[in-house]
Formats: C-alpha cells, structure tokens, sequence
C-alpha cells in the first residue's frame, strides 16, 4: 500500500495539472486530506513539492492540460529516515510559523531519493490512541419556501428557502473497536443492530438509512456507531438528514478523509437518503444544518448559493424572543406526504409553478422584512405563506393541525407553520411575549401547555472533532 502511495505522490515536471488532482484524491487518506506531492527529476532526485494552494494558483493561471513545471515550490521543506522526533516537530513547527500550511513531509534518503511522506497530525497522534470521533449537527427550522426544494420542481424554476438553525443537536459519536464487529445504537427511535462484520451487514435486507450509509463503504475496521438527539425523530426538524451527514462525516473522520468541500458532503448525504434508502425529500435540511445560521438558501438545477443573514442584534433576539415551538406530536413517517407532493406536481406543473412562483416571493419579501427588522410583517407574511403552502400541498396539514392554529391565532399569534412534510411534528408560531402567557391557557383546553417550547437560534453548522 505504502509504495502505492509513494507513486502517487511522486511527479515529474512535464507532468499536467489533471494528473495531479487525480492524484491528490486518491492520496487523501494518506496526506489527512490535504493535498499532497513531490516532483522528481530524471535521476529521481527530489527537486519540489506540489500543495492544494499552488494547484489552486496553477489553476487561475493555466488550464488543467499544462504541465507542473512553473507550478511547483522548489524551496520546501524535507526531513531525513534518521532525524529524531524532536528534528521533524521543529520542522513542523517552523512551517506553521512561515504560514506553510500543507503540514506534510517528505522523507528523502542522502541522495535526495523519496523514501517517505511524514503528515503532520499522523505524526502528533501516533503515541496516542483514538477513543472517539464525535459529530454534531444542529436542527433546523424553515421559515419560508419549503417543499420547492426538490429535483423535481429545481429542474424548471429556481427556489428560495429561509431557514436558521437552532439550539436542538443530534449527536454522532464513532468508536473504534479491536475487532471487525459493527454496532449500531440509535437512541433516537431504539433501534440496534449488530453485524460481526461488513460481510455480514452487506447482507442486511433491511432499508434502512444508516446500514444504507455503511454499505456505500469499504469497512475494513469494527466500530460502534451511536446516535443521540436533542429532539424527536419525525418532528420537521430535519432529523434524517443530519443523521446522513452526521455518519458520512464520522466515517470520513476515521479515514482520515477531511472533506472541506460541504457541498460534496452533502451530495454524499442526499445520494444515501434519497437515491439508496428512496426516502423522499428536497436539499434544503443538508444544506442548512450544515452551514449553520440564518439562512438564504437559492437553488436552481444543481447550483446551491447559501447566502448567511446577519440581522441587527435586537432585530434577531426580538424574532427569538416572539418564536414558540408546540410539539404536537412525531408523524409515523414523512415518506407517504412527500410521494403525494410529487405525484401532485407532476400532475400539473404548470399550476403548481405558479403557485411556487408566489412561495418565491413570499420568500424575497420575508427576507427583506427581516433585513429592515419589519417582524410584524415577517409574520403576516408566515401566516400567508402557511396558507399558500397548505394550497401547494393539502397533506402537509389535518383537521388537528387546523384547530391547534386557529386556538393559536385567537391567543395572538400572527403567524406561522408546520415544519416539515406535515400531519404532525413541530408548529412553528409567531407570538409576542405579552401573548405567551395567554397561548398557555388556550393550549392547556387542548393538553398542549406543556408542549410550548422556546426556540433559540444556533449560529453554528457542523461540528467534528477526535477524542484521544
């Protein structure tokens, strides 16, 4: 594997740009994701090294068909097979202070030969031993514009979401294990499995997404696999989604493949849900939960622009501060009200364009209000917005969800939705604080009281770290 890796790594100076890249890929492993390369004479002698940022550089000057020979660095860095630990930190340590961020090594013998490549964070843990890989992502909620973000509707027309995370986290924690065996343990809805090995869990006939997530890999190593939430599964938060990218990124993690590009993360993710695991839905829930903040997301065909909305301060503590969730309880599955939005597009699209054409600018309104801090508007607009969305998909909503809303209104509240595909989950209300206290009452006549929840905005996206 080793001498496979080596000859990777090793170009020479006629060598195209493309072949590079290629070959950064390939290495990503190896090099901790950061792309990684030596260039070599005809007498293999070691003349330069190739990064991600001069690949970058070489890009926005040439095209991909010319030759590394203007591109490479001819003054780097290097260390010997007998320099001593505290050589190669010092090395190390005097890259970073020069903003040389590539944090790897070669290892050249005293003929300038290529023996080795040293990857700095490799070199930082090899004493230690890995206990856990953690992932978290926050939920989302989505003010305006859901339901245009699938395929379906983006092959033909662009769409606009507003959405913002929130303070709710589902939790994916790895931990390795000295045998090949695969457990699973999904606090969230109970599930648990155990596979001796991937042989095993290859032949699981269930479809379900995190075994789905697991087939699509190579699992060489035994690990169990946890998941914990904040929330309940099936409440319009996204929870299935992030539970995609949470494993995908878990499991990255652990093959050292650092994959800074979120939007190749979140194909990964959609691919697993959507396509593998045929769990119907659109890009808004990856998009979010793994950008983070308040959010304008546009999306046409296959471009994705998230577009974060820094609101004055007292403008987003004050939409905070008026926000309420009200559980009214998880649906049994998304699934069936998702196939039926599908069905009903693709009936008559030409309808149901125009109607997402007046979703579009509801969306281009409600962000502009929240821009000029006019939340009174905003949430005349959600409860118009709710209407409409009802109109676009009558499944999203039932005979509970009405009487919940309308009990809502008479409290006070101005506006609002259901999150999510609908039938139950999370209501989404705009009530003002002197209102809240009246909403109780209203809800107590229902058994709801004690389901209001307070809603607090999340600034962050996806988060990862290592345990050692």
């Amino acid at each position: 594997m080793k001498n496979k890796i080596l000859k990777l790594l090793m170009f020479k100076p006629n060598d195209k740009l493309s072949k590079v890249i290629s070959a950064f890929n390939k290495t990503a492993i190896y090099t901790d994701g950061k792309g990684f390369g030596v260039v070599i004479n005809n007498q293999k002698k070691c003349i330069g090294v190739l990064t991600d940022g001069d690949i970058r550089r070489g890009i926005n000057k040439y095209d991909k068909n010319h030759p590394i020979k203007n591109i490479y660095n001819k003054n780097f860095s290097f260390t010997e097979k007998n320099f001593s630990n505290t050589a190669n930190l010092q090395i190390f340590e005097n890259l970073i202070n020069s903003n040389n961020y590539h944090m790897c090594l070669p290892v050249l013998d005293k003929d300038k030969r290529l023996i080795d490549v040293i990857n700095f964070q490799s070199f930082l843990n090899k004493e230690k031993k890995l206990k856990c890989i953690r992932v978290k992502i926050p939920a989302r909620v989505s003010f305006v514009g859901g339901g245009a973000d699938f395929s379906e509707y983006l092959a033909k027309s662009r769409s606009y979401i507003l959405s913002s995370t929130i303070q709710k986290y589902l939790t994916v924690s790895l931990y390795p294990r000295k045998d090949n065996k695969i457990l699973i343990s999904n606090y969230t809805n109970g599930n648990f499995f155990e596979f001796k090995n991937y042989n095993e869990l290859k032949k699981f006939k269930k479809n379900n997404l995190i075994t789905n997530i697991l087939k699509n890999k190579i699992l060489n190593y035994g690990f169990k696999l946890e998941i914990t939430s904040d929330f309940r599964p099936k409440t319009g938060l996204g929870g299935s989604s992030i539970l995609s990218i949470g494993i995908i990124k878990a499991l990255n993690l652990f093959e050292n493949i650092h994959d800074e590009d979120k939007f190749e993360l979140i194909n990964q993710a959609y691919k697993s849900e959507r396509l593998d695991s045929k769990i119907k839905g659109g890009w808004q829930d990856y998009l979010s939960s793994t950008f983070g903040g308040l959010n304008w997301i546009d999306m046409y065909q296959s471009d994705f622009y998230v577009h974060q909305i820094n609101l004055e301060k007292k403008t987003l503590l004050e939409l905070e501060n008026n926000l309420v969730l009200v559980n009214i309880g998880s649906r049994t599955t998304s699934e069936s009200i998702q196939k039926k939005r599908i069905e009903k597009y693709n009936k008559n699209p030409k309808q149901k364009l125009k109607q997402f054409e007046k979703m579009k600018n509801l969306s281009i309104d409600m962000k502009n209000c929240l821009i000029k801090g006019e939340l009174e508007n905003f949430s005349k607009l959600m409860d118009k917005s709710w209407y409409l969305k009802k109109t676009i998909n009558p499944m999203a909503t039932n005979k509970k969800i009405d009487k919940v809303y309308d009990l809502a209104k008479e409290a006070g509240a101005v506006g609002g939705k259901i999150l999510g595909a609908g039938q139950n989950g999370y209501l989404l209300l705009y009530v003002e604080s002197f209102n809240q206290s009246l909403l109780q009452t209203k809800f107590k006549k229902i058994n709801l009281h004690n389901k209001i929840e307070r809603l607090n905005f999340s600034s962050d996206g996806l988060k990862y770290w290592k345990v050692f």
